[in-house]
């Protein structure tokens, strides 16, 4: 079980990073100055993701999309390591079906996230690399719920 909560610790920090880097893109998408360390030409352009018309649903920012997405991964991993009591909500939200259910959100959003990296290579022939970043952090995270989930430790990641 301590390994479990060294996992979910792990989650929790890397989506609280990811929640930093979404608000980020939150500030970029709205902002009229261009971030040199991520405008490095016409392939690697945040700006030209960040700004297109595949960066809001409904005339939501993707990135606070992503803000949310993972604030609630942060908050519910973080609920789990403290032993929270999911009963009050439902009587059968146990620990192991709410970690299911959380890697179930996250399989979602990695899917999202699949999409939106099609929609950078294909159609706007450029990529973000916060957005790269994002993914990475993002693809992190499924791995280790999916070890959660089935209960395994993971060896040596390099």
């Amino acid at each position: 079980m301590a390994k479990q909560n060294t996992l979910l610790n792990t989650v929790s920090y890397l989506a609280l990073l990811g929640t930093l880097v979404s608000i980020y893109l939150v500030y970029a998408h709205y902002s009229d100055h261009a971030d040199p360390f991520c405008n490095l030409g016409e392939f690697a352009n945040c700006d030209k993701v960040n700004k297109s018309i595949y960066a809001e649903i409904f005339g939501i920012p993707v990135a606070l999309l992503g803000v949310l997405a993972y604030s609630f991964i942060a908050f519910v991993s973080r609920l789990l390591i403290k032993k929270f009591d999911f009963t009050v909500f439902y009587k059968k939200l146990t620990p192991q079906l709410v970690k299911k259910l959380l890697l179930l959100f996250v399989m979602a959003s990695t899917l999202f996230t699949l999409w939106l990296t099609y929609v950078e290579l294909y159609i706007l022939f450029s990529i973000c690399i916060y957005c790269v970043f994002q993914q990475i952090i993002l693809l992190i995270i499924l791995l280790l719920m999916y070890l959660i989930v089935k209960n395994k430790q993971p060896t040596k990641i390099i």
